[in-house]
């Protein structure tokens, strides 16, 4: 039941949260996103030098692709307008290059990334800033822009000027969204993963790698979002992190279908996983040593994710077909949407633009989160109802179905569960009560009138003695009450105050109400089992039996 509550409460902040975006959607208003205006575009009037890749007039415009052979230079070169009269910055975008900026002969700024050593960090793509100092108008500013990977080789991209503010601003505004949506990705992953910490029992565990399968391609696309400068400038990280999550996170979904669609190719599924961990060890030791860059061995986890693609589409085909696993149908659903746009991101990437990536997953992602929550809603919604079925079940098996009270089941539960920790026994009562009298007031007055006898007596023990502890209806006139940690003297108190509320019940009935009762303090050195404690303590409620009169039927 606990669990219940929590995921309820789980369920009703969800809701709330749903209908305050859905509020933004429809009320949104006029608007306010605040904008900068100051950065300007630097793309028209470039010259190529030493190149026949120009427009009619001799000039190119940016964003540019040429031909440029891996290792060269590709070399721009433009006169400054009038703005540069003051001083400006420059935001260029280097792609996998080494980026050089000259004005006139004067070298601004030098960033070198292709080192010949060995060892060194990984190639990276990167955000520069280049201070252009003022009086630079009508002055030649050259770019160098090289690279030693052929795909990457002769591109150069947007260039803009403006302020530093305002050019990181440009940068939140184009990339942001694509930024929020990772970072929303990265929040339903870790919510997946954490779940289970506050639906015990309920949530199932397969759902773990999901989560973890979101947190694994949200960082990807964090890496991929162009925004990772924002938070690291650490060059490794900058340049592994998108190689190291592709290489992993398909890692999770081959768990989830191992563990939760299907249990019948557990060898190839591991293959597949052994697969990839030795993809990942490969590549980094490649890149570590400078043999293969993460850029060059990037076939490697592309080949390796079209292979488990086919490999698992496969197995949900043949899970749905020939077992009709409905698990399986569902899967293949949503995993069909994130083949289909895995498959157009990878087309995109090696066939048309290698830069701009990411843009298609996005999508795919976005869906195929969407329908799989859908899914898991359903799911957790169908384990709530089974839990709750079972609580009640659960409930009503150790529920007198008469008093309500808890029953036999529930006493030899509960006491033995005392038993087991021996230290919660320090100044252990137990009681054992018994109506007297009932086959009177079954004979004379009716059963109906000794079931209500019955429930007079447990309320009266209740009401007395449950700040203090648990009483059961363990028979049909014989009830018990388990007082852990009560002191001797309270015990009289009780004592009394329950034979005063006999007293004053009994008085008003038409039949007589009187109640034997037992008590037994735990001992440890001769209560050696439960039976003795029982014992001592049904011995003494006979005793009182004995010597209480029978009072005579009205």
């Amino acid at each position: 039941m606990e669990a219940i509550k929590k995921s309820s409460i789980i369920l009703f902040v969800f809701m709330l949260f749903s209908l305050f975006v859905l509020l933004t959607l429809v009320f949104s208003g006029g608007d306010y996103f605040l904008r900068d205006d100051s950065v300007s575009s630097l793309n028209e009037g470039w010259e190529v030098i030493d190149s026949e890749v120009k427009e009619e007039g001799g000039r190119v415009t940016l964003p540019l692709s040429t031909d440029t052979p891996a290792g060269e230079a590709l070399i721009l070169q433009r006169e400054l307008g009038p703005d540069f009269a003051a001083e400006q910055t420059l935001l260029i975008r280097s792609s996998l290059q080494d980026l050089e900026v000259h004005l006139d002969r004067e070298v601004l700024f030098q960033q070198s990334l292709t080192h010949r050593q060995r060892v060194t960090p990984p190639i990276v793509s990167l955000w520069n800033l280049v201070t252009i100092p003022e009086d630079a108008s009508g002055r030649k500013l050259t770019l160098f822009l090289t690279s030693p990977f052929e795909t990457m080789s002769g591109e150069a991209n947007d260039i803009l000027y403006g302020s530093p503010g305002s050019l990181m601003m440009a940068i939140i505004y184009q990339y942001g969204p694509g930024f929020f949506v990772a970072v929303l990705t990265l929040l339903i992953g870790l919510s997946l993963v954490l779940l289970p910490r506050f639906i015990r029992g309920i949530y199932p565990r397969e759902m773990v790698y999901l989560g973890y399968f979101g947190v694994f391609i949200s960082l990807w696309l964090i890496s991929e979002s162009r925004m990772l400068q924002f938070f690291t400038g650490n060059q490794f990280l900058i340049g592994s992190l998108a190689y190291v999550m592709l290489s992993i996170f398909p890692i999770p979904l081959i768990l989830y279908l191992k563990k939760s669609i299907t249990n019948r190719y557990p060898r190839v599924l591991n293959a597949m996983i052994l697969a990839y961990l030795i993809n990942l060890l490969l590549i980094i030791t490649l890149e570590v040593t400078g043999v293969l860059r993460f850029f060059q061995t990037l076939a490697f986890s592309h080949g390796l994710m079209v292979l488990t693609i086919l490999i698992s589409a496969y197995i949900l085909y043949r899970e749905v077909r020939n077992h009709q696993n409905r698990e399986a149908r569902i899967f293949l659903r949503s995993l069909s949407v994130l083949f289909l746009f895995g498959f157009i991101e990878l087309f995109h990437f090696y066939f048309l633009d290698a830069q701009q990536t990411s843009q298609f997953i996005r999508v795919g992602l976005l869906l195929f989160i969407l329908i799989q929550s859908f899914d898991s809603i359903n799911r957790l919604v169908g384990y709530f109802k089974k839990s709750y079925r079972a609580e009640v079940y659960e409930k009503m098996a150790y529920m007198d179905q008469l008093t309500s009270a808890p029953n036999r089941m529930a006493y030899n539960r509960d006491l033995q569960e005392f038993f087991k920790h021996p230290e919660k026994l320090r100044d252990f009562y137990l009681g054992i009560f018994d109506l007297n009298n009932l086959k009177t007031i079954n004979d004379t007055r009716g059963h109906v009138t000794g079931d209500e006898a019955i429930i007079r007596s447990y309320n009266i023990l209740h009401s007395t003695f449950a700040p203090y502890g648990t009483c059961y209806r363990i028979g049909g006139d014989e009830f018990s009450c388990i007082l852990p940690e009560l002191e001797k003297e309270t015990l009289k108190e009780l004592q009394e105050k329950l034979d005063r509320e006999i007293n004053t019940q009994g008085k008003k009935l038409s039949y007589p109400l009187s109640i034997a009762a037992g008590y037994s303090y735990y001992k440890p050195n001769e209560d050696k089992n439960l039976e003795d404690l029982i014992h001592r303590a049904d011995q003494r409620m006979y005793q009182d039996k004995r010597e209480k009169k029978s009072i005579p039927s009205v």
